[in-house]
């Protein structure tokens, strides 16, 4: 019997980038098991509204889809078998390489929602099922590619070798359910460090377990002892940032206190004072990182003028939730960090909340996430499934763009600039994609329910 890997339980994992993580993770692919429904790797996640959070974002009135005839001549065509409506936004506005992708592998269940669905449940059906807007314009491209980037995730893996077992309490174990973006976390790791988006701050949680924090302007306290989950857990939006300044004013009183002592011992005020410049360095990260989003949003703001300018059917297309589609790669990147310190301290001229992000809890381990008066996702302070979300959401958000063209060629800005920002994130998703139309699809599960 294979053993169940726990990656909360390895060395270092509370540290969000740390390479054991990926160590962990290299492990359990070795083998793992256990209920679906409690193993430890996030994919039996809640399902959430998976498209991004953009505030202030007006009802799109709902119209009859009409299924266009397409060009006969158009190579690689996508037949998924389903509503020829959805082979129509493939064909229509996908590039040749995503049709290739999409022929070849089994297809989802999809199912038809309003201008706010937009999920993807890989339990669901052999192949999994999405949830996506059905007469809403640009809804129904966005959401859509969107969804089927996490459907490939969750299909390229089963279809390729993996096996389907009974586990002892009379479950089922699917290898290989969304694991084509488990190769993610390297790459996240190495851009995410050289754009500044990502540093260690295992220093912040683990000031707060030894001392505790009292957030003096919320009443509320937050007892020492508590590991980096459960400090999450008790955690509302605003209160990572809260606590980072809370804790650095309280460094900077108790080392005035101890100085101010008769015959102050050395050895504490030299600790004392290295633990306040830890802290301060990472105030200072954490603020050079504020102003890092600000102006990738500012850049992204100048790509979605020129392609209003450029491509006829901008808005029929969906190009105003192109920004909140990349920003939410930025949120999953800083675990929502960088709006979290937007909700205390803004930036002035630049309110990055107006953007897309899944919610404060969707990328950490905060217990509910209060976004727009909105309980968002629940992550039960698990740090693998918030890990999960991470890497699954940039998947998803990339291959979009990877994926969709926009009608023309202009569409490219967007992932132009997200190969400029994250060249080893990008660079995986397209060697990822390349090596599937390669791959043979074979194995007991793809056996047992071929392209049905």
């Amino acid at each position: 019997m294979r053993k169940c890997i726990n990656l909360e339980d390895q060395p270092g994992f509370q540290s969000i980038y740390a390479p054991q993580m990926q160590q962990a993770i290299d492990r359990g692919l070795l083998g793992h098991s256990g209920n679906p429904k409690n193993i430890d790797w996030g994919y039996n996640l809640p399902k959430p509204i998976e498209v991004p959070v953009i505030r202030n974002q007006p009802a799109i009135p709902k119209e009859t889809p009409v299924t266009p005839v397409i060009n006969p001549n158009l190579p690689n065509p996508v037949v998924m078998g389903r509503d020829p409506y959805w082979d129509s936004l493939w064909n229509r506005y996908g590039t040749e390489a995503a049709r290739i992708i999409i022929n070849k592998f089994p297809s989802p269940l999809i199912v038809k929602g309003s201008q706010y669905s937009g999920s993807h449940n890989s339990y669901e059906g052999p192949w999994s099922q999405l949830k996506t807007p059905f007469g809403y314009g640009g809804k129904d491209i966005q959401t859509f590619f969107h969804e089927y980037g996490h459907a490939l995730d969750n299909i390229i893996g089963k279809a390729t070798g993996s096996i389907e077992r009974d586990t002892e309490d009379g479950g089922t174990r699917h290898e290989g359910r969304m694991e084509t973006s488990l190769g993610l976390f390297g790459p996240m790791e190495a851009d995410g460090f050289k754009t500044g988006l990502v540093f260690d701050d295992s220093f912040y949680w683990e000031f707060i377990e030894k001392n505790g924090v009292v957030l003096t302007d919320r009443g509320r306290k937050i007892p020492a002892g508590l590991k980096r989950g459960e400090v999450e857990n008790q955690m509302k939006p605003g209160d990572h940032w809260r606590a980072m300044k809370q804790i650095v004013e309280d460094a900077k009183t108790n080392l005035t206190r101890i100085k101010n002592t008769k015959n102050p011992d050395p050895v504490k005020v030299r600790r004392m004072g290295d633990e306040l410049k830890k802290l301060q360095t990472l105030i200072d990260l954490h603020h050079v990182r504020h102003t890092k989003v600000a102006e990738i949003i500012t850049a992204l703001e100048k790509i979605e003028q020129e392609m209003d300018k450029t491509m006829p059917d901008f808005r029929e297309v969906g190009g105003g939730d192109m920004i909140g589609s990349f920003t939410d790669i930025l949120a999953a990147l800083t675990g929502d960090e960088v709006m979290d310190k937007q909700l205390v301290d803004p930036i002035p001229n630049g309110d990055i909340r107006m953007h897309g992000s899944h919610g404060f809890g969707y990328y950490t381990q905060r217990k509910e996430s209060s976004q727009g008066g909105v309980i968002r996702f629940s992550h039960n302070a698990r740090n693998h499934s918030a890990m999960y979300g991470r890497r699954a959401e940039i998947w998803a958000e990339l291959f979009q763009f990877w994926a969709q063209t926009g009608g023309t060629t202009q569409n490219k800005q967007m992932y132009e600039y997200a190969k400029q920002l994250f060249p080893e994130m990008t660079k995986y998703l397209e060697e990822a994609l390349a090596d599937a139309t390669t791959v043979k699809l074979e194995g007991p599960y793809y056996e047992k329910y071929g392209k049905m």
